[in-house]
C-alpha cells in the first residue's frame, strides 16, 4: 500500500457490501468522496496510526484525500454470495527501474 495524499479506486457492482480500510496518522483529518470520514478509528498499537473501516454504499469510482503530511493508505474489500474481491487501495504505478532491451 502507498500513503499519498489523494488517490481513487473502484467499487465494483453486484456485490452486497463493501468497505474501504482506512489507515492513517493518528488525528488526521480524512475525506471520503469530500466527506469528512466520522467514524471512530482505532489506534495501531502505540505506532500513532490508526485505522478505520467505512462501509461503501454507492459502487463506481470514489476518491479519499488527507491533509496530512503521512498521506493514507488503505485497502478495499467487497463481499458477494459465493464471491468476494480485496486489494489495495492507493498503489502508484512508479517505475523503480529502465525496461530491458529486447533483441530479435
Amino acid at each position: 500500500v502507498d500513503f499519498a495524499p489523494s488517490y481513487s479506486f473502484l467499487i465494483p457492482a453486484n456485490y452486497s457490501s463493501q468497505y474501504a480500510d482506512l489507515v492513517f496518522q493518528s488525528g488526521a483529518e480524512v475525506l471520503l468522496d469530500g466527506a469528512l470520514v466520522k467514524q471512530a478509528s482505532t489506534p495501531v498499537g502505540n505506532s500513532g496510526w490508526s485505522f478505520v473501516r467505512v462501509p461503501i454504499a454507492q459502487t463506481g469510482v470514489h476518491r479519499v484525500s488527507t491533509s496530512d503530511s503521512h498521506g493514507v493508505g488503505g485497502q478495499i474489500t467487497a463481499f458477494g454470495f459465493a464471491t468476494a474481491i480485496y486489494y489495495a487501495a492507493g498503489s502508484r504505478q512508479l517505475r523503480i527501474s529502465s525496461p530491458p532491451i529486447i533483441a530479435k
